[in-house]
């Protein structure tokens, strides 16, 4: 077979392969678009000027640049350098909006390396409470279905706030419940209706012989206790 044959089929192989891929590009964008793997146009959707400056203004070097950043990140991280990776991070915030593991890197040194070289109770909490704004309000808004993304920001409320690990631990959870105060309002009276000085009527009934019926009546019959003995301190003071 002469070489130019060879060319000629080839070059007819070719072209029907790529005849071939761009049938499937219409259902491959569709399925992109179900997933929320964002194409190019879709990355500005929403963005603010400085984010679609950053990405318009780089253009094809955007994603260099942004695994130059990274690394030179991760390294400042090694080094006890929080506050220069944190502003490296938040420029790669800038170039990829769209890349969940950079919002969740700097919300992380924001709560946690950054907040525990604080020396004050209002500090730690503010670093703290700035790692979960970052994810909360804008790296969830633009990675909606990154679970990372939601796996990190329940650890915040888990570990600084739930658990005691942190020596400010009571703090974080009065700045949390004062947020949560301004957001609901009061609680609600747990007296209800009930005025000092009136007698409580019990409530009796049949639970049969389950065992959990017992148990939860016998700690409601413990907490009525309680809460009888401290209104007749209360009204003792009165």
């Amino acid at each position: 077979m002469s070489p130019r044959v060879v060319q000629i089929i080839a070059l007819a192989a070719f072209g029907a392969l790529v005849w071939g891929a761009s049938t499937l590009t219409p259902r491959i964008n569709a399925g992109r678009a179900e997933l929320e793997m964002y194409r190019g146009e879709q990355v500005l959707l929403d963005a603010p000027p400085e984010y679609a400056f950053a990405i318009q203004a780089f253009g094809a070097f955007r994603g260099l640049l942004t695994n130059i950043a990274f690394i030179r990140a991760e390294t400042l991280k090694d080094q006890g350098r929080y506050y220069d990776a944190m502003q490296l991070a938040s420029w790669i915030c800038k170039l990829q909006p769209r890349f969940p593991s950079v919002w969740e890197f700097q919300s992380w040194n924001m709560a946690w390396n950054i907040s525990i070289t604080t020396y004050t109770p209002e500090e730690r909490w503010n670093w703290i409470y700035n790692g979960l704004r970052l994810i909360r309000d804008e790296g969830l808004k633009y990675n909606p279905r990154a679970v990372n993304l939601y796996k990190q920001l329940a650890w915040i409320f888990v570990n600084k706030m739930s658990e005691t690990t942190d020596q400010y631990h009571l703090f974080f959870k009065r700045a949390w419940a004062w947020r949560m105060h301004l957001l609901l309002g009061p609680p609600p009276d747990p007296l209800g209706d009930y005025r000092p000085g009136e007698k409580f009527e019990a409530v009796d009934f049949d639970i049969g012989e389950d065992p959990l019926a017992k148990s939860a009546l016998s700690a409601a019959r413990a907490r009525v206790k309680r809460l009888r003995e401290r209104l007749v301190e209360r009204d003792y003071w009165e």
